[in-house]
């Protein structure tokens, strides 16, 4: 696979803010599409969404897992 076309296929852009690139890695096409079926499989979207909303994700000591709060600029 040519550099121009690795980078497409394994570069992409979440949301508005974040791009993903694994391009830089030893994955290829495939080894994405099984990583997204995983996180599907595994209902990763409403995972996080827990997560921003301070549902008790963290199993092993039942509370919250606020590390995306403490890493919010301050208001």
């Amino acid at each position: 696979m040519q550099d121009e076309e690795r980078n497409r296929l394994l570069t992409f852009k979440l949301g508005e803010d974040l791009i993903v690139d694994f391009s830089h890695t030893k994955i290829d096409k495939r080894g994405i599409e099984l990583l997204f079926d995983v996180a599907k499989e595994a209902e990763l979207p409403l995972k996080r969404d827990e997560m921003f909303m301070g549902k008790h994700i963290n199993k092993t000591e039942n509370r919250a897992a606020w590390h995306v709060l403490l890493r919010q600029p301050e208001a």
